[in-house]
């Protein structure tokens, strides 16, 4: 595979639609350059031929973050930061929402002398009779715990409530 940065389709993500002068006047190509481009992310699947769209793989390399791997010992300290900072939430006076478990899964759990990221999943259900305010509770505690981006906590319960899927405890 050649090389194709993954930034090229963080500005395709964000425009919709491919062409090769869009490509080249962004990042600064001669229109020749930015065609060659726009072909190499067709021919490699990033781009979809006939809707000129990113593809699946090339929304997820779009999503792809460039960052050094951290040493797993470093990681082990985020993690007890990133337990801590739940602790603090938790123990919140007149707290609704809270942390009930946290599960980490993903390449932490290999224990390889790196990681890419720390893959986590909460469990903090909302209330039986959750109102606005225990949203913004909800986001006020997300935001808490947000120590670090090398933390990587998907937030599906809070969208799919806010989606008025029936969610209960």
């Amino acid at each position: 595979m050649r090389y194709v940065p993954f930034w090229t389709l963080k500005l395709q993500r964000h425009s919709r639609m491919a062409s090769s002068r869009l490509s080249a006047k962004q990042l600064g190509l001669s229109d020749a350059a930015g065609a060659a481009l726009l072909s190499t992310l067709v021919d490699e699947g990033y781009i979809d031929n006939e809707k000129l769209t990113p593809t699946t793989l090339g929304m997820a390399l779009a999503q792809a973050e460039d960052r050094e791997r951290l040493p797993l010992d470093r990681a082990r300290v985020l993690l007890d930061e990133f337990l801590d900072a739940v602790k603090t939430v938790n123990a919140r006076p007149g707290a609704r929402i809270f942390i009930e478990r946290v599960h980490v899964f993903g390449s932490f759990l290999v224990q390889a002398d790196t990681v890419g990221d720390i893959d986590l999943l909460l469990e903090a259900p909302l209330p039986d009779d959750c109102g606005p305010e225990d949203m913004d509770e909800h986001d006020a505690v997300m935001e808490e715990i947000n120590i670090s981006d090398y933390l990587v906590v998907p937030d599906l319960f809070k969208c799919e409530h806010r989606q008025g899927a029936g969610l209960s405890r």
